[in-house]
């Protein structure tokens, strides 16, 4: 049973081998892709379409718009620039008049 599979296996192998000993490739010219075209202009600006009706010319205007950027994202203190404060006296805090971002001074 052993000796039928290993020459089931050796035939099985041999027989890939052989089949890719084939004819040599076709034409190499004719499997190549064609050769690349450069196009030079010395304006980058000029450029023509297919189709210009497409696109109608407009005049220029100046826009005045305010400078802000509306995004999503989240508020976190920077917890490396907070700093402890640490009271003399005792009792608890009933009323605070600073929030986060605020400048604080002594006194």
């Amino acid at each position: 049973m052993r000796r039928a599979l290993d020459r089931r296996v050796l035939t099985f192998g041999l027989g890939l081998f052989l089949a890719g000993c084939g004819e040599s490739k076709g034409d190499p010219k004719a499997e190549a892709p064609p050769p690349v075209k450069v196009e030079s202009d010395e304006e980058l600006n000029v450029f023509s379409v297919d189709h210009p009706e497409q696109f109608p010319l407009a005049t220029a205007a100046p826009y005045e718009s305010a400078s802000q950027l509306t995004v999503t994202g989240t508020v976190a203190p920077d917890i490396t620039r907070s700093v402890p404060v640490i009271s003399i006296a005792t009792g608890r805090v009933v009323e605070l008049h600073a929030r986060l971002g605020d400048t604080v001074k002594k006194g």
